[in-house]
């Protein structure tokens, strides 16, 4: 979607009139403003990720014990120790991320 803007963009010849202006030479590219809401978006994302790692499994009666990483369970129908419990869990936080990430 970006890709086809970009080439729309960089085809099309300037204007004349910004042609025939100076540069702006003291004009930052990243206004404060910007650097506030960069800054502001990934706290506010860091937060809703880390409330639901750590809060829905006491909320929404997903009971597993979190761990470094899924080890095997050895024998039984689980992939890992955590069972379906830590897949619908990672599931969500996944989504949520990316829905995050769409909404932005």
């Amino acid at each position: 979607m970006d890709t086809m803007a970009a080439f729309a963009l960089g085809t099309e010849p300037p204007l004349p009139s910004v042609v025939a202006t100076e540069p702006y030479k003291d004009m930052q590219v990243m206004q404060p403003q910007i650097w506030r809401q960069i800054i502001g978006i990934g706290l506010w994302n860091f937060t809703v990720i880390m409330c639901v790692i750590f809060f829905a499994p006491m909320t929404a009666g997903f009971e597993w014990e979190m761990q470094d990483s899924p080890t095997p369970a050895g024998d039984g129908d689980d992939a890992f120790k955590g069972g379906p419990a830590k897949l619908r869990h990672m599931t969500y936080v996944f989504n949520i991320f990316v829905f995050l990430q769409l909404f932005n």
